[in-house]
């Protein structure tokens, strides 16, 4: 019987672990969000991508990637 009961915990634990490895950022939430906004210009030249943060972010912002791979998080959609 407790040998039972052991096996049965090792199993829990096991796929306790397996799920919690399959949902790293946890169901729902956003990958990405800003948190204050940067006050540098961007040249709009330099601008990759642009990105809006998810409706589940504290924050209003777009996440503006430029050609360098730097990333900053703005309030407005920039004009190009």
């Amino acid at each position: 019987m407790k040998m039972s009961s052991v096996w049965c915990l090792a199993l829990g634990l096991v796929l306790l672990a397996v799920s919690c490895g399959a949902e790293p950022h946890g169901i729902g939430h956003p990958d990405q969000c800003c948190f204050k906004y940067t006050t540098v210009k961007i040249p709009p030249k330099q601008i990759d991508k642009v990105e809006k943060t998810s409706p589940q972010c504290p924050m209003p912002a777009f996440v503006v990637t430029t050609a360098a791979g730097r990333k900053f998080c703005v309030q407005e959609f920039p004009k190009i």
